[in-house]
């Protein structure tokens, strides 16, 4: 069985956490390193980006899809759009 990668003591100390003690941002889940590489960036149809990222302390990878605010806000009201013509 392969050996898990342990984040060392001063990645932990160095956490970024929120008023409740919570983690702040993206963790990488094997080893929850807050650290990433950016490997391609790739620009979607809807004006979205998708990025695909790398754990500095690990390598895992992961793809995070970034929208603004305003995008965000557009697709929430068609979802409520969607859902109350379907209650007609």
């Amino acid at each position: 069985m392969k050996a898990r990668p342990t984040i060392s003591l001063a990645a932990l100390q160095h956490r970024r956490l929120d008023g409740q003690g919570r983690p702040v941002g993206l963790e990488c889940r094997k080893c929850g390193c807050q650290h990433f590489n950016v490997v391609w960036t790739r620009q979607k149809g809807d004006g979205s980006i998708r990025r695909r990222r790398a754990c500095r302390h690990c390598g895992h990878q992961i793809t995070t899809v970034e929208t603004t605010l305003a995008e965000a806000a557009r697709r929430e009201k068609e979802i409520e759009d969607d859902e109350q013509e379907d209650e007609e």
